[in-house]
């Protein structure tokens, strides 16, 4: 049996699989859009696969064109919502298993290799639990993070809007009953006191530029579909990677 190994769960792991996932999300949502801003995107939805027996073709091609950009920023935001979920639910499974003792095998653990295995593989099984509880809402496990001092109520304020618009997004028509206010953290670049919003910008001999971070909210109407511009999306990608960043330093200083 191996003796005197000592196995480290890498938090970070998980916060890197998110980014990469969201930066994937992102750039899906740039190329589409610029293919809708220099006309490819039509040309290319009408064109069918090489092969092609059947071929759909559309009388107006035009219209679908009307939403598409609205379309292509929802799409991109479940994406990116439903793998910060995924997040929770990963970081969640490890703090429990971080926090029991675990049951070695009665055959024993032979070797390095099979101690990480067993490890790994009581991750797996409480993620698979933790995802699959129908009870565990995902306002509770923001709830239960903020509880452990993982996160700050802010943070969790902010994520509670991103819950409520993708809800409903998915069971609303993306049609919010009821105005509903989302919040954006932004990181503003500044030239002395006053924001940089396009290149080249001129300044003044000496001006300091400095960078801040700022939360701004949007009421997004009632009885409106749900559109979100890309400027907006980038804010959501990035405060949800800041965020993931919180929770990770965190919990890996209460490990110490």
């Amino acid at each position: 049996m191996a003796e005197g190994l000592s196995i480290t769960i890498q938090l970070g792991a998980y916060q890197n699989i998110f980014a990469k996932a969201v930066a994937g999300h992102v750039a899906d949502l740039r190329h589409a859009l610029r293919a809708l801003e220099d006309g490819s995107f039509v040309e290319k939805a009408q064109t069918a696969a090489p092969g092609a027996v059947v071929k759909l073709q559309f009388a107006e091609p035009e219209t679908f064109t009307d939403d598409a950009v609205h379309r292509q920023t929802r799409r991109c935001f479940r994406s990116i919502i439903g793998d910060f979920i995924t997040f929770l639910d990963q970081i969640l499974a490890a703090r429990r298993i971080l926090g029991r003792r675990l049951v070695v095998p009665p055959d024993g653990l032979k070797d390095a290799d099979a101690a990480i295995a067993f490890v790994q593989s009581a991750l797996d099984a409480e993620y698979h639990s933790v995802a699959s509880d129908a009870s565990l809402r995902n306002p509770e496990k923001v709830r239960q993070l903020v509880q452990a001092g993982a996160l700050s109520k802010e943070s969790a304020m902010i994520i509670g809007t991103y819950f409520d618009v993708r809800r409903f997004m998915e069971h609303h028509r993306a049609i919010p009953p009821e105005p509903q206010i989302v919040f954006f953290r932004r990181m503003k670049m500044l030239m002395g006191d006053r924001e940089i919003v396009s290149l080249p910008t001129i300044g003044e001999e000496g001006q300091a530029i400095s960078v801040k971070m700022e939360t701004e909210k949007r009421l997004l109407p009632a009885a409106e579909k749900i559109s979100l511009t890309e400027a907006e999306i980038n804010d959501v990608a990035f405060g949800l990677q800041l965020i993931a960043g919180e929770i990770v330093d965190t919990l890996n200083q209460s490990k110490n």
